[in-house]
């Protein structure tokens, strides 16, 4: 299984190549300690 993950829309290159429609944050978006809690829960599910 693979996890993929999207950390931010928050960008301002504008990519032409890029799918994410990146710009301004999302409101929803994790916090820096919810990303590390997240990652820190995916790592003990096994995942490497």
């Amino acid at each position: 299984m693979i996890i993929s993950w999207n950390t931010t829309r928050q960008c301002n290159l504008q990519c032409r190549h890029c799918y994410r429609d990146a710009g301004e944050r999302d409101r929803d978006e994790l916090s820096a300690q919810e990303g590390r809690l997240l990652l820190a829960e995916i790592a003990r599910a096994g995942f490497r």
